[in-house]
């Protein structure tokens, strides 16, 4: 089973991942106010708050990247079940699900706060009032952001698991 389910865990997370980052890098282009709250602190300091027309935005990113990453994890959960011929187990689908999701937490990370965002730095994803802000490499900020999304993914992964081993015995 263990195979199968780090097989299924890097192919929901490679899918999880190539639709989030469509959906990280389209915002970005579209309006890179929409990200403001996650930009590291100092520069927040600095920036107005979000304006009306970047929260309605946010709406149309945040709304369907939901649902899609919902429907993406029912998908690992049903295709372990499948290959299980049951209910794959609390250990399996907890281990799958992590899999998935710290698969696009790392690349999160590494491709797009690091490399793009940090390292070349395009102009579509700055904002008007960070350019004090020009040479600073804010690294760190997003690798303490990595390690939060570490143990939320950990837990958010066996919150599920458990809940779906709930109600499998309950059935």
């Amino acid at each position: 089973m263990w195979p199968i389910v780090v097989t299924n865990g890097l192919l929901f997370g490679g899918l999880i991942t190539a639709w989030m980052l469509v959906a990280i890098f389209g915002s970005l282009r579209w309006n890179p106010e929409i990200w403001v709250n996650d930009y590291p602190p100092e520069i927040r300091a600095v920036l107005p708050p979000k304006s009306a027309r970047a929260r309605r935005q946010s709406l149309w990113v945040s709304v369907p990247s939901a649902l899609v990453l919902v429907g993406l994890i029912a998908g690992l959960v049903i295709r372990l079940n499948e290959a299980s011929g049951g209910f794959a187990g609390f250990l399996p689908i907890a281990a799958g699900l992590w899999i998935a999701l710290q698969l696009f937490n790392l690349v999160d990370l590494v491709i797009v706060d690091w490399l793009i965002i940090e390292t070349v730095r395009p102009s579509w994803t700055l904002l008007p009032g960070t350019e004090p802000f020009a040479g600073q490499r804010f690294y760190r900020f997003h690798f303490n952001a990595f390690l939060k999304g570490f143990v939320g993914i950990t837990v958010a992964s066996l919150v599920i698991a458990g809940a779906l081993a709930v109600v499998d015995w309950l059935l």
